[in-house]
């Protein structure tokens, strides 16, 4: 069985994917580092995640702590991904893909 997936929805995934991987990689350096540190990359995922989450700081809770803030947003992209690009498909049946 062949389906063709649109294109800009491919891109729209693996961009989300990337994203995702940024929010984690933000969050597990959180936990070893401070926000002092002057290592490389620790500095630019800094960089890259800051925006995304002053954007959805609308929609964080406050009870949340900050340095587990990445890993929330992290937790509702995938949300975004496994329940609403699928509905793009044309699936109805958005629980059977729940774990």
């Amino acid at each position: 069985m062949t389906t063709n997936f649109p294109i800009w929805l491919v891109a729209l995934d693996y961009f989300l994917a990337c994203l995702m991987i940024i929010l984690l990689i933000n969050f597990v350096l959180n936990l070893f580092l401070s926000e002092a540190s002057n290592f490389v990359l620790y500095r630019f995922i800094t960089k890259l995640t800051n925006p995304i989450i002053n954007i959805t700081n609308k929609i964080t809770p406050n009870f949340i702590v900050q340095q587990l803030i990445p890993i929330y947003i992290a937790w509702l992209i995938l949300m975004i991904r496994i329940y609403i690009l699928p509905l793009f498909l044309g699936y109805s049946y958005i629980g059977k893909f729940a774990f």
